[in-house]
């Protein structure tokens, strides 16, 4: 039998350095046994996972598992809505015995965290099964080797973050995983963790997969509405009252917005949804904005008399008594048109600098020319020059690819039905679907 070494079986070897990691997280005296044996049960499967890469054994075992999660993606998220449900019970149930010090506050705001949670980890996980469909076509991408490293790190985030905990006063529970709930939490948090991982890994691979072999995907109105709902969880960490909670909020939101800008600027889209991204954009990046805002108390919102006149400007009145008002002075105000600004940008720059491939390039001229008097080595030529054609990459920049194609070779596209006299422009979208075969 033949033992291979790729870089699967390295990533693979990086999951087992950070099996062994997990071990050095402080859980506290009284769960340093629990901490041992997370830390050892971890490094054997990695280890025998690593096995496995070497026998090549590892791909068919990962193929598997995705297979059978993209067949029953609804259970698997019944799976992930239960388990967020079972530790606020827990908890409750142990708050009546009286077996651990829990308020009922944590029971209710745990429920709630664990319900939105599990709701953003579903919603990527819808996007990944509707994108992909097949999850057979993410085998060239050494999946097998991402799924060990994921399981690993992903563990290493829950007792970290259990250990973050344990080291804080917290007031309203006692996080020590001696209690059912803390136990069954931490199990929570690495379904949370994982499954979110894990959909977004899959979702750019394949987009990665249609991007190289020049197909085409389209985006629906759907994953702005599922992105939306995943971003919901992390609003409602703005508001939480452990700095470290809320540092999570502000790290993820613009990661997740510029990633999504990045990604969306794959697919083929219309004007209209163009439009409906920009929107989706400076929309979510306002409301981070603003709940940045409320939690710093630049914005004010409750009655007006508990408003401090002296520190608010003008009040807005919401519904009834309740108002709201910003810290007197333009600076905030400005600082979200710059937002908007700054997003815009981040949303123009993949459309501005986006590539299309040589062969397909010239293939497109070369067609667009046939059955006319015009000379296709030297409109490819002049191409080149005009294009910003990439030696190295064999690629041209599409914009002025598009803009070239449209000025050079205007009658002919009108003749072959591509645009219609009213159009001042050639889209991408126009010559993908005039000529949907080309390599």
């Amino acid at each position: 039998m033949r033992i291979n070494w790729d870089l699967s079986n390295t990533l693979q070897a990086i999951a087992l350095i950070v099996s062994c990691l997990c071990g050095k997280v402080d859980l506290g005296s009284e769960s340093e046994k629990i901490s041992k044996v997370i830390s050892r049960s971890l490094i054997a499967f990695s280890i025998v996972y690593l096995a496995l890469g070497c026998l090549s054994l590892d791909g068919y075992f990962v193929m598997a598992v995705l297979r059978f999660s993209q067949k029953n993606w609804v259970g698997i998220c019944l799976y992930i809505f239960i388990f967020a449900l079972i530790p606020p019970v827990v908890a409750s149930w142990e708050r009546k015995k009286r077996s651990a010090r829990i308020e009922q506050s944590y029971v209710k705001w745990n429920l709630i965290y664990n319900l939105l949670g599990a709701l953003s980890t579903c919603v990527m996980f819808m996007i990944a099964h509707d994108i992909i469909g097949d999850f057979s076509y993410l085998k060239e991408f050494q999946i097998e080797g991402i799924v060990s490293i994921l399981i690993s790190v992903c563990v290493w985030l829950v007792i970290s973050y259990q250990s973050l905990e344990w080291h804080k006063e917290l007031p309203d529970h006692d996080a020590n995983i001696k209690w059912l709930n803390q136990k069954l939490n931490m199990v929570h948090l690495f379904h949370a963790f994982f499954f979110s991982s894990i959909s977004v890994v899959l979702i750019v691979c394949y987009s990665i997969y249609y991007y190289i072999h020049n197909l085409q995907l389209m985006i629906q109105p759907n994953y702005f509405i599922f992105l939306t709902l995943a971003l919901l969880f992390f609003y409602s960490l703005s508001q939480h009252f452990h700095n470290h909670v809320y540092m999570i909020f502000v790290v993820m939101v613009p990661v997740i917005l510029v990633s999504s800008v990045y990604w969306m600027s794959w697919f083929a889209m219309s004007k209209e949804m163009r439009f409906i991204q920009w929107t989706f954009i400076v929309m979510h990046s306002l409301v981070y904005a603003c709940l940045i805002f409320y939690r710093n108390k630049i914005i004010f919102i409750g009655k007006r008399e508990d408003m401090d006149e002296n520190r608010y400007g003008k009040p807005h009145k919401l519904r009834g008594n309740v108002v709201w008002a910003m810290e007197r002075g333009g600076l905030h105000a400005i600082l979200l048109l710059v937002i908007i600004i700054c997003y815009s940008v981040s949303w123009l720059v993949p459309i501005l600098t986006q590539r299309i491939e040589g062969g397909r390039a010239e293939y497109y001229i070369r067609e667009v020319c046939k059955e006319t008097n015009i000379k296709v080595d030297e409109m490819i030529e002049l191409a080149k020059e005009r294009c910003a054609y990439d030696v190295e990459n064999q690629d041209y920049d599409r914009g002025k690819y598009l803009k070239f194609m449209y000025e050079e070779l205007h009658e002919q596209i009108l003749d072959k039905g591509m645009i219609d006299d009213e159009n001042t422009f050639l889209t991408y979208e126009e010559l993908v679907e005039w000529y949907p075969s080309a390599p």
